[in-house]
């Protein structure tokens, strides 16, 4: 009997781990945000582009899944302890016809922002976003709509009412990455890191307080060249490329990071620089 219970056992774990893979959600996330506390959001789009930037510098995106449909499913896990805005992208591989969208919320109280926090795992059912830079609202013609996308959430997504929020600093609904800040005809996230700069990936959060600062989907702590200056962090005098010896305190700098004994990445004041908080 005995030995029976033990196979009817391994069976079982078998079996549990074929369905989970099975089950798996659609497209290819990268993450530069974990935790233990997180949420999913799954729904379905046209082919498209998803990204979430993070409060904390975090960066995840994740293509939807072309099942020969107009409404490819996703799913997106993030954390329940940062903010975040969505931004979804159709026409994601043609720089002259894409379209970028971002995503705002409603709630039952008609509070609506596109800052907001995931709270549980939920389904925001088919997000039917605009194919051609035709049919949106975009005054100056950079292919990002100056409206959201808004959608009616009862529960699993609260909207964030924040006059500071680092991710759009003149509160119009689009996030910094995707303004053009110097109007040269890119958008921020598509300049070049900048030395000396105190936001080397230009998302908003300053690179002390950033867990990705290159905003390449690897936290710092995992991140073998957090700069992406091609020099391992371990070779890498000036590990936020912004100027200044990591180690120098005569800068006056604190924006520089650098690794401590236990190869983690810390800031000039010594504090860890790699939290989800």
């Amino acid at each position: 009997m005995k030995r029976t219970s033990n196979i009817a056992i391994a069976l079982s774990v078998i079996v549990g781990t074929v369905l989970m893979t099975a089950c798996g959600g659609g497209g290819s996330e990268t993450s530069s945000s974990t935790s233990s506390t997180a949420s999913t959001l799954t729904g379905t789009v046209p082919g498209t582009l998803i990204e979430a930037f993070g409060s904390d510098g975090s960066y995840k995106k994740v293509n939807s899944t072309n099942n020969g449909t107009t409404k490819h499913p996703f799913s997106i896990k993030l954390s329940n302890s940062v903010n975040y805005h969505l931004v979804m992208t159709t026409n994601e591989d043609n720089n002259a016809t894409r379209v970028i969208t971002p995503i705002g919320f409603v709630d039952s109280t008609g509070t609506k922002s596109t800052l907001f926090k995931p709270t549980k795992d939920v389904n925001l059912g088919n997000i039917a976003l605009k194919l051609s830079r035709a049919d949106i609202t975009d005054a100056n013609g950079d292919g990002v709509s100056d409206r959201s996308y808004d959608i009616s959430i009862s529960n699993g997504i609260t909207p964030v009412q924040d006059t500071n929020d680092v991710l759009d600093k003149n509160r119009d609904g689009i996030v910094d990455a995707y303004e053009d800040s110097n109007g040269d005809g890119k958008f921020n996230k598509e300049e070049p890191y900048q030395i000396n700069s105190n936001d080397l990936d230009r998302d908003g959060v300053i690179n002390s307080k950033d867990v990705d600062i290159d905003n390449d989907g690897l936290k710092n702590s995992i991140d073998s060249d957090i700069d992406n200056d091609g020099i391992l962090n371990s070779s890498d005098s000036d590990n936020d490329n912004n100027g200044y010896d990591d180690k120098s305190t005569a800068s006056g700098n604190d924006e520089g990071l650098h690794e401590n004994n236990q190869n983690e990445i810390t800031s000039e004041r010594g504090e860890l620089n790699d939290s989800d908080d």
